[in-house]
């Protein structure tokens, strides 16, 4: 096994992708098709294989050399510093007294901060690649990334964001030849609306149609079994290669703790677990998991020893995260310039500005695309607005995220006290700028209601909290007691204790496991990650629908029609899809269809047979499916003859009512 193995994969999937996504927009925004579009990768992949061989060649060998760092901290400092910060979250997240926290956060990290500022010293810090891998630790590696595969594929977790991400694939290879993302495909309204523009920077969804359309395989098998699988395995790279400069003794340990975190933390509806190996079907979570990191990374490679290759990295992995989601409009800058000022020291010299320019400069892509779609965010800011109100967004970010129990304490306490179980100088400055940043810029009572406003909107107001590499900073604390052994005996015993104690709430203390009913997850071979049950009755009404019909099913259902191959439209999809549409359909079609697909669910109103066939009429639904809780009479039945309507279905929970085929004609 070649040393670095796991680099360079991460490096070329990187940079791959990143190319992939600047095809995907040049495509995309003059009106191009999926066919132009796999061809220019096709030519892009011949001569992106030659540059590859030339950057290889050309490329600087090993990593950043020696740089200067900071006499280290006590060991009683550093033990007391961690303690503080355990004590600071343990009384004030149970009580939700979220406002408190922050303020003690800033004052702890600011006392830190001016510690490790006057301790700048002449000690020289060895580069990542002073200490060699041994193979066991490299077998290690490919362990933890396998282990990742295995559980990203027998793990299922349903996304209802599935409906619009995946149909994007399926509508570009069921219309090969049709602009990419130039109208909508979930409803099939008379007037076709657009994709929301900021959506259409996302190349991830069409990179899972090209493949579809090569391989004539079904876009939700992509979707759901290889693209998870292949980011899976990236996962542990990822975070291997932040934590090899960070922690170069115990890399390997922090990669496993923060495996360790995606298998089984499952606090927070939206928290690090929920967005880890179980949701990497989503461009997001890739984001969240992969990206992050490698953009960190990278951006302390260029500060410490700056060279064209690492300002090229640094710039195409923002490219590729803007390819993943949306998000990194803000998010990719936002973390590549934290992470270059823990990186290099700040000067004022002409050398050090100019350091900081090239620095900045990488972020070129996604401030352009961002500046471009000034309008676009505007509106899409403005959409996510209503869902939760702006003086509980800050609270309401931090409970989604960490939840409630003693996870949510050991979260808070490395975002606060990592510093003192930090082994490098660079880790203490990565353990302080990084949640000072965070705090006093995202996480932030005063401006949480001015972000949501101008760049997240309300209801995803927490991912804020992606700025932040908490998983990194919990590997960090946790595994302090492996360089902590080496400390005379009061900070060994009290670092000892202290790190095994958080490691057991890792471990023992989470309120809702990954694997678990609540969390919604079931373990299972690897297949689609739908219900089987919903999946099977949306397999059926499109086997007996035309591509194009109108029908009527429940909402469990209709979410999931979008996502398969010549599929008809529901009436709704899913409400907030059907929301943003208010404007083109009006107050009262809206509520109509909503109760129409209420009714089909199995919900209590009047006259449903009167309104059920009137909609059959209406709307020429081609076909209406029903909760099996749906007792048809004999005026529903015979609505549903009167309109050509058979029952030619049926499982334990649904019950399909559609037209019988017919006959084709004979010359």
């Amino acid at each position: 096994m070649s040393k670095h193995w796991d680099q360079r994969l991460c490096d070329g999937a990187l940079i791959a992708f990143a190319i992939w996504t600047v095809l995907a927009n040049a495509t995309v925004l003059p009106g191009g098709t999926l066919d132009e579009l796999i061809q220019r990768a096709g030519i892009a992949l011949v001569l992106g294989t030659g540059l590859a061989w030339t950057w290889r060649k050309r490329s600087e060998r090993g990593g950043p050399g020696p740089v200067p760092s900071g006499s280290s901290p006590s060991s009683s400092m550093r033990v007391g510093a961690a303690l503080v910060a355990a004590g600071f979250a343990a009384v004030f997240v149970p009580g939700a007294h979220d406002a408190a926290l922050w303020w003690s956060g800033i004052a702890l990290l600011l006392g830190l901060a001016f510690i490790e500022g006057r301790r700048a010293g002449p000690q020289v810090e060895p580069a990542p690649g002073a200490e060699s891998d041994s193979p066991a630790r490299q077998i290690g590696l490919l362990a933890l990334s396998l282990l990742a595969v295995v559980v990203s594929l027998v793990l299922h977790r349903f996304g209802a964001d599935d409906a619009f991400y995946i149909n994007l694939a399926v509508a570009a290879v069921d219309q090969p030849d049709m602009p990419l993302l130039a109208r909508d495909t979930l409803h099939g309204l008379a007037q076709p609306y657009p994709v929301m523009p900021i959506y259409m920077l996302q190349s991830f969804e069409l990179l899972t149609a090209a493949i579809a359309r090569i391989t004539g395989i079904e876009a939700l098998t992509i979707a759901h079994l290889f693209m998870p699988s292949c980011a899976a395995f990236l996962v542990p790279l990822a975070s291997a290669r932040l934590m090899r400069h960070l922690a170069p003794r115990r890399w390997l340990a922090c990669v496993a703790v923060v495996t360790l975190i995606y298998l089984f933390v499952g606090d927070g509806l939206r928290g690090y677990g929920n967005f880890g190996l179980v949701h990497l079907y989503h461009g997001k979570a890739i984001f969240r998991t992969c990206g992050v990191a490698l953009i960190a990374a990278y951006a302390i490679e260029y500060a410490r020893a700056p060279s064209r290759a690492r300002w090229a990295r640094l710039a195409l992995a923002q490219i590729a995260a803007l390819g993943l989601t949306s998000s990194a409009l803000w998010i990719a800058p936002s973390v590549a310039g934290l992470a270059f000022l823990c990186g290099t020291p700040f000067s004022l010299r002409p050398s050090g500005l100019a350091r900081l320019a090239g620095g900045l400069a990488t972020s070129f892509y996604p401030i352009a695309a961002g500046l471009w779609l000034t309008t676009e965010l505007e509106q899409a800011v403005t959409a996510l607005g209503p869902r939760a109100e702006e003086a509980r967004l800050f609270s309401i970010a931090f409970r989604d995220v960490l939840g409630h129990g003693p996870v949510a304490v050991l979260f808070a306490a490395s975002m606060l006290g990592a510093w003192g179980a930090a082994p490098t100088s660079l880790a203490r400055r990565f353990a302080l700028v990084f949640p000072l940043g965070f705090l006093l810029l995202f996480w932030n009572p005063y401006l949480a209601p001015f972000l949501a406003r101008t760049a997240t909107g309300n209801a995803t107001y927490w991912r804020v909290f992606w700025v932040l590499p908490l998983p990194c900073l919990v590997a960090l604390t946790v595994t302090a007691p492996i360089d902590w052994l080496r400390s005379p005996r009061w900070p060994r015993f009290a670092g000892a204790s202290l790190a095994l104690g958080l490691a057991s709430i890792l471990y023992w203390g989470p309120t809702r496991y990954i694997l678990s009913a609540e969390n919604r997850t079931r373990l299972a071979w690897p297949t689609i990650k739908f219900p089987p049950g919903e999946l099977a009755t949306a397999r059926a009404i499109v086997a007996r629908t035309q591509p194009g019909d109108h029908v009527l099913a429940p909402a469990d259902i209709g979410r999931w029609l979008p996502t398969l191959h010549g599929h008809p439209f529901p009436l709704l999809v899913r409400d907030a899809y059907l929301d943003a549409q208010l404007g083109l359909l009006g107050d009262r079609e809206v509520l109509r269809r909503r109760a129409l697909t209420g009714m089909a669910g199995g919900e209590e109103a009047t006259n449903v047979a009167k309104k059920l066939g009137r909609a059959v009429e209406d709307y020429g639904l081609a076909a209406v499916c029903l909760s099996a809780t749906v007792q048809p009479g004999p005026a529903l039945i015979k609505a549903f003859e009167h309109q050509g309507l058979e029952r030619v279905w049926s499982s334990k929970q649904f019950v399909l009512w559609a037209r019988s085929p017919q006959p084709a004609d004979t010359p």
